[in-house]
């Protein structure tokens, strides 16, 4: 496999608006800097010469200044933000990364009515797929064999439900609105597929949520 240094390009920053249902896209920033910011501690075990530090958890950051054109997506979607000096609860925001030179390629069965010459057959029993090794025409059944197909299912991707968006500058001489993302809550990780109608990206969780701890008594 030859090496493909990753394009700047390739990392795509979106924000959601107030409803968290519209994701738009951060263009006239100049910088994706992601810092993850390990919780690191330090156990200094008896049995060890020297001491051990251990990860515990991320609380990733990330610093943009967006250039304001006024007009542009970004712009229209943070200005109102900055300008309304946003607390607690609404200076949160949905936000999603994807990781563009990272595709999802996944497989799919298509149930066959016509013999193919050359066709790789599968047979299906509950929800697994079996070679069934060679079938001849005469020897093919209508709707009893599968064909497998590579799909592109979308590209890794985080999406932080609990995000926090610190505005810190708005400058006039260099036309720049400057804020922090603090990502909170829970970092769910999947995958980011296009629209079929308008492009944006539409976000499937694939890790396992039933490991994240829900607080019973929290509403």
């Amino acid at each position: 496999m030859a090496l493909e240094l990753v394009k700047k390009y390739k990392i795509g920053l979106w924000i959601y608006d107030e409803a968290g249902e519209v994701p738009v896209r951060v263009e006239k920033s100049t910088a994706l800097d992601i810092s993850l910011n390990p919780t690191v501690n330090t156990r200094d075990y008896i049995v060890d010469q020297h001491p051990t530090n251990e990860i515990d958890d991320y609380a990733p950051t990330l610093n943009q200044a967006i250039t304001m054109y006024k007009g542009n997506p970004d712009y229209e979607l943070l200005f109102p933000q900055a300008y309304n000096l946003p607390t607690g609860g609404k200076a949160k925001r949905n936000v999603l990364i994807v990781f563009m030179q990272e595709p999802i390629v996944r497989d799919r069965y298509t149930l066959q009515t016509e013999w193919q010459d050359g066709a790789v057959y599968y047979t299906k029993s509950g929800d697994v797929y079996t070679p069934a090794g060679d079938v001849a025409e005469n020897d093919f059944e209508q709707d009893t064999y599968y064909i497998k197909e590579s799909e592109l299912a979308g590209y890794k991707a985080w999406k932080m439900t609990e995000s926090t968006l610190s505005f810190t500058n708005i400058n006039g001489g260099e036309a720049t609105i400057t804020f922090d993302i603090n990502f909170g809550g829970v970092i769910q990780k999947g995958y980011a597929s296009p629209d079929p109608n308008d492009k944006h990206p539409v976000f499937t969780r694939s890790d396992n949520a039933e490991e994240e701890w829900v607080d019973p008594f929290k509403a």
